[in-house]
């Protein structure tokens, strides 16, 4: 009976989350300020980026389409940026012993030169092979894309305080396999002290700061004091712990360092997590 009771009140919390945790703010046209994040031309650099809308699941033309075209984003900007291939595999113990592999090719801008630990914006490339991907995750990666046309346009490219990665990994539909091959790599797994990652969950709805890493008061303090409407809840975040999903997070939470995590739609938000102990006093 106290567990019928426990579900009914978590069903309830969801429900009141869903009504009433709605409110966003309005989205920016596309002659909104340069420095400014605008949802319509995020929306047209989706579809620039998606092309003929076909799917484009790890290893296929598709795939190689869509890097070609996020490339050709980066360089309209000025972005230097490299691609990574190499194979690699990944796995979690409560993947029954299921170990996905897979060569994968990673594009790793350099967004703006800075001090200390670098700030890794992330999103992936590929789709399943079931659709295009319009959702999960292109419109994370046109969300990157215009949010690195705003910092260049407030000047971040001089330099910031910390430097600013962006990562666009492949593979991750087939198990994370980007983000693994990403962090295989020692001196780029020592560069990060923070991720923004930017994900989808079907085709609809508000944008969330979903998921964070332990410790991480201070930059929930900093979301809170520079968003308007608040859309988190510390709910979310144990709801997900029972529910058979993985992203590009949960292999760099593996890592020990501390990651954040947006699943949104349309508009910036900024989300965060605490440091190891080792950091926290370089972060002050």
């Amino acid at each position: 009976m106290v567990r019928i009771w426990a579900l009914a009140a978590l069903a309830a919390a969801i429900w009141l989350l869903s009504v009433f945790g709605q409110a966003r703010p309005g989205a920016l046209p596309a002659d909104a300020p340069l420095t400014q994040f605008s949802a319509a031309r995020a929306d047209a650099a989706l579809g620039r980026i998606l092309g003929n809308q076909a799917p484009h699941p790890v290893g296929s033309a598709n795939a190689e389409a869509v890097r070609a075209r996020i490339l050709g984003e980066l360089a309209a900007m000025d972005v230097h940026a490299v691609t990574k291939t190499g194979m690699t595999c990944y796995s979690q113990r409560r993947w029954d012993n299921n170990i996905p592999c897979g060569t994968v090719t990673n594009i790793v801008a350099g967004v703006a030169p800075g001090a200390g630990k670098a700030i890794l914006l992330l999103a992936h490339s590929d789709s399943v092979a079931a659709g295009p991907g319009a959702g999960d995750d292109g419109s994370g990666v046109a969300i990157l894309l215009e949010v690195i046309r705003a910092l260049k346009a407030r000047g971040i490219e001089g330099g910031a305080e910390r430097p600013v990665i962006a990562l666009f990994t492949d593979g991750e539909e087939a198990g994370m396999l980007g983000a693994a091959h990403y962090l295989s790599d020692p001196l780029q797994r020592a560069r990060i002290g923070a991720v923004i990652n930017v994900e989808a969950r079907g085709n609809k709805g508000p944008s969330y700061l979903f998921q964070t890493s332990a410790g991480n008061g201070k930059l929930i303090d900093l979301y809170a004091a520079r968003v308007q409407h608040y859309a988190t809840s510390s709910l979310y975040g144990e709801i997900y712990k029972y529910m058979p999903n993985d992203t590009d997070l949960t292999p760099m939470l593996a890592t020990g360092a501390v990651r954040f995590c947006c699943y949104r739609r349309w508009r910036p938000c900024w989300c965060g997590s605490g440091l190891p102990p080792t950091a926290k006093s370089s972060w002050a």
